[in-house]
């Protein structure tokens, strides 16, 4: 009797995953409304400065659950942040290094699935100087590497990193495509590149050492 009770204790939770599958391929992108442009994000029209964040993701495989699927819930920092039936959602407001996931809800039998994957938002667009010309520049951020990326790096003059107090922490005139900084406390950063012409082209970011 003990042995089939331990079995069914190890069965239970893998019935219960597979009662209620969870969403897949969940992904975070973030727009900069610049300050002369207005935008539409969470139904409504939002007057720049502002971000908006785009969640998206796969709906999950219910054919082989008896559960009926409802909506879907997004969690910022593993708390219920937004409810919706779509596999998509938008919504203004700056949640740099916040961390989000989006699980499945199900009724007959009444469920909740396992979260997705979860995206950390480790850097922000912000404005430019100019954002026209043959030569732009982008910089992002790899969380999992601890790395700077720099796309159109070869077109850069310079390159600086200053800390939330205005303090200038990096800086070289010789703009790698690729700098790692790992060496940096965790924070939040402005990074700054000035190409050739003058333009200048930042965002900030969040770097974990």
């Amino acid at each position: 009797m003990k042995k089939a009770i331990l079995l069914y204790l190890i069965i239970l939770p893998a019935l219960v995953f597979a009662q209620f599958p969870a969403p897949d391929s969940f992904q975070v992108s973030v727009h900069y409304i610049t300050m002369d442009q207005s935008d539409w994000c969470a139904g409504q029209l939002v007057q720049g400065p502002a971000y908006c964040n785009l969640f998206s993701w796969q709906a999950p495989d219910t054919a082989n659950t008896p559960a009926t699927l409802t909506e879907y819930r997004i969690y910022k920092d593993n708390e219920i942040f937004l409810s919706t039936s779509d596999t998509d959602a938008d919504t203004a407001g700056m949640y740099l290094g916040s961390s989000f996931y989006v699980t499945a809800i199900y009724e007959d039998p009444a469920g909740e699935s396992e979260p997705s994957n979860v995206v950390v938002i480790g850097d922000l667009p912000m404005a430019t100087g100019a954002v026209q010309g043959s030569h732009q520049i982008e910089i992002g951020f790899d969380l999992s590497r601890q790395v700077l990326i720099i796309q159109g790096a070869e077109y850069a003059r310079a390159l600086r990193v200053y800390d939330m107090q205005g303090g200038l922490v990096f800086s070289t005139d010789a703009v790698p495509a690729v700098l790692r900084v790992e060496g940096l406390r965790t924070g939040i950063y402005g990074v700054i590149v000035q190409d050739r012409q003058g333009r200048i082209w930042n965002k900030l970011a969040l770097l974990t050492d």
